[in-house]
């Protein structure tokens, strides 16, 4: 029932099972860390809010969304005009 260094079998299995776990948890733990933001997609956000899909609180995220990338200052005149007036009324904060 005892190994050569007078360690018990079960004791061997049981401490190799209990490594292996860790060592599986410690992969995990990487593999999490490792995971990318699915990336923000300006394209299906400005078609919905054309489209008028979008809520009060939805648009409100989005142009300031715009305003922190400086993307609404390159849109066409009115996204700039719609994001100063966001400023402006305190809805969003400036970039």
């Amino acid at each position: 029932m005892f190994g050569p260094y007078g360690i018990n079998k079960f004791q061997d299995h049981a401490a190799e099972r209990e490594l292996a776990r860790k060592r599986e948890a410690e992969q995990k733990a990487k593999e999490a860390a490792t995971v990318q933001e699915k990336p923000y997609d300006e394209v299906s956000k400005i078609i919905d809010y054309e489209s008028g899909l979008m809520g009060r609180e939805e648009v409100i995220e989005f142009f300031q969304h715009l305003i922190k990338t400086g993307l609404c200052w390159r849109l066409q005149g009115a996204y700039g005009r719609t994001a100063q007036r966001l400023i402006d009324e305190g809805y969003c904060d400036p970039a």
